[in-house]
């Protein structure tokens, strides 16, 4: 992968979770259209991509960020605020694939508006949560106590990662 050192080369970091890209050195079609502006573009997921050399590869704003702070690859780089369109490095951290799925929203289907949690045919609450392909599960009579079991399983298996919506 990309360096730390030649991140810095190619841009400079706000705190704002923008990388602006550098003047190059001798590149005057690149700076006079580029340098000083925002690099990458967004997505309709809300991540930033960034196109290097030519186009030949494009890496998530995340990502470089990340690595541009610490000179790390991690597997996956985790949004700890589940908002994609927020780069600051602050709100960055490394993951694997199992943490950065535990770190998710509520999904648009969720009939119920509560993660992890359903409600049966016969009125109870089921709380599923799962962790590297183990299910954990519990039939409850209330709602709020299926959440109070829900929030206590997720910190206990998902640690830093557990996210209740």
């Amino acid at each position: 992968m990309i360096s730390k050192e030649e991140l810095r080369r190619m841009f400079d970091y706000r705190d704002d979770g923008n990388l602006i890209w550098k003047p190059r050195e001798g590149d005057e079609h690149f700076n006079k259209i580029f340098a000083g502006t925002v690099a990458g573009s967004r997505q309709s997921t809300g991540h930033r991509v960034v196109e290097l050399y030519n186009g030949s590869i494009a890496i998530g704003a995340h990502r470089l960020i990340y690595a541009w702070h610490t000179g790390g690859w991690p597997e996956i780089v985790d949004h700890k605020d589940k908002d994609s369109t927020n780069d600051r490095f602050e709100n960055l951290r490394p993951a694997t694939r199992s943490d950065n799925a535990c770190n998710q929203k509520v999904r648009s289907d969720n009939h119920l508006g509560v993660k992890n949690i359903h409600r049966k045919t016969n009125g109870t609450y089921q709380v599923r949560i799962t962790k590297h392909g183990k299910q954990v599960s519990k039939t409850l009579k209330s709602l709020e106590e299926a959440i109070k079991w829900r929030d206590t399983k997720l910190k206990e298996l998902h640690g830093e990662f557990a996210s209740t919506g």
